[in-house]
């Protein structure tokens, strides 16, 4: 059928032929697209599975090769390189950042009074902030006593760069 519309012309019952031919004509089409979709779709996934099974063997390939026995020379410079990384490991942890102590300790004294005398002025409006602090003056004495255990540590041991 080349679709010349002859046969719907003709036809006694007034029939649409050609408008019958062309929808099925149509669906045909759509059919066979499908399945040449279908084709294509199966042909990836078989690809796929190919090269998934190919990059298998090729990785056991590799992990037999891998596993192939060091002679003693191989493993002397491997464990002398190991030995290097440890030593180099252990020199970066050896090594720390000193604490730094205040250039003048009497501005240092001076600022905690003027922070501690501006607490107790707005402590005493307010029981809970008065207790409030009465926990910051205590931490404060807290982290001054625990600097000095420092220093004193630092004078007991001054050529050692690290703290016992």
């Amino acid at each position: 059928c080349i679709e010349c519309g002859a046969c719907a012309f003709v036809c006694p019952s007034k029939i649409p032929l050609v408008k019958y031919y062309r929808q099925e004509k149509a669906e045909i089409q759509a059919i066979d697209q499908e399945a040449v979709r279908t084709a294509k779709a199966k042909a990836r996934y078989e690809s796929k599975l190919g090269r998934l099974e190919r990059e298998k063997l090729a990785r056991e390939e590799r992990y037999q090769k891998a596993a192939i026995k060091l002679t003693n020379d191989d493993q002397k410079i491997v464990h002398a390189a190991l030995e290097r990384v440890r030593s180099k490991k252990s020199e970066a942890t050896a090594t720390m950042v000193h604490v730094q102590q205040p250039d003048n300790p009497e501005m240092t004294t001076a600022r905690e009074r003027f922070a501690q005398q501006e607490t107790e002025a707005s402590a005493s409006e307010d029981p809970r902030k008065a207790a409030v602090a009465a926990a910051i003056v205590r931490a404060k004495a807290k982290k001054a006593k625990r600097e000095a255990s420092i220093s004193e540590t630092h004078a007991e041991y001054p050529d050692e760069s690290v703290l016992p």
